[in-house]
Order: C-alpha cells, then sequence, then structure tokens
C-alpha cells in the first residue's frame, strides 16, 4: 500500500507541476503580446521571420496611423532590414501610402518598431491592410483589419 501512495504523490505532483508551467506560460504570453484580447493585433508566420502587428490608437495631434511591429526570428539577421522603407498601408479604395518611418528597438533576431503612417484614416474605408514586402524571402504579408478597429 505504501508503494501506492507513493506513486499516486509522485503522479499528483507531476500533474501539479504540469498545470503551474502552463499558467506560467499563457501569462508570460498575455504580458509579451501573444494574446490578443482586444482584436488589434494581426500576425503572420510565413517563412523565418514571425510578424505580429498591433494597431494602436491615432496620434491625436497628428492623426498619423501607427502600428508597434514586432519580428521574431532564430535563423535571419533582422538588422539588415529597415521596416519603414517597405512598409505600405492600403485601404479598401486600392490606394497605398508608404510608411513615414520606423522608430526601431532591439537587435538582431528579435526587433520591435512603430511604423507611422499618414493619416487621417478615409471616412468611407471599410478596411485597411499593412504590407510587408521582400521579408525574411516572402514577397508580400498582409494584415488585415476591419474598421473603426477597436
Amino acid at each position: 500500500m505504501v508503494t501506492l501512495n507513493r506513486e499516486s504523490n509522485k503522479k499528483a505532483i507531476a500533474a501539479t507541476a504540469i498545470f503551474l508551467a502552463a499558467m506560467l506560460l499563457a501569462v508570460g504570453n498575455a504580458r509579451a503580446g501573444g494574446s490578443d484580447t482586444k482584436g488589434l493585433s494581426r500576425s503572420d508566420s510565413q517563412g523565418p521571420v514571425t510578424v505580429t502587428a498591433t494597431c494602436m490608437p491615432p496620434d491625436k495631434t497628428t492623426d498619423e496611423i501607427r502600428f508597434i511591429v514586432k519580428l521574431n526570428t532564430h535563423s535571419v539577421d533582422l538588422d539588415r532590414y529597415q521596416l519603414g522603407s517597405f512598409a505600405f498601408l492600403r485601404f479598401d479604395d486600392g490606394k497605398e501610402y508608404k510608411s513615414l518611418g520606423a522608430m526601431r528597438q532591439g537587435t538582431g533576431h528579435h526587433v520591435v518598431e512603430t511604423l507611422r503612417f499618414k493619416g487621417p484614416v478615409p471616412k468611407r474605408a471599410g478596411e485597411m491592410t499593412l504590407i510587408l514586402r521582400d521579408l525574411g524571402g516572402v514577397a508580400e504579408r498582409t494584415l488585415q483589419w476591419k474598421l473603426p478597429v477597436e
């Protein structure tokens, strides 16, 4: 009987450890932006670079449209890419707008950039698409939002 109790205790401890590890992972993901409860983030994991873009509220002083873009990889040197030079914003009228520029944080394999586009959003627009061209061997990535973004 003692052997059965010890075995049961070992299984209970292992199950508890697995549960706690899963909870810690979930909390870490939410804090790192891996979870999007508001529907403001879009992701693309084609090729060796994973892209997660979060639409930010418009800048009240300039009406600029802004995105926080996270780039993650284990095999590509992201320092050679200047995101602002190949990022475009397209509305459902078909017009594309080049980025005004980007502010970068991080280097190497993990980068976060703030992309800026001239605003405001056209009044009749029903959706907008962030386009990233030629990033990590992928000709075009498209991340789409219905408007208004909430």
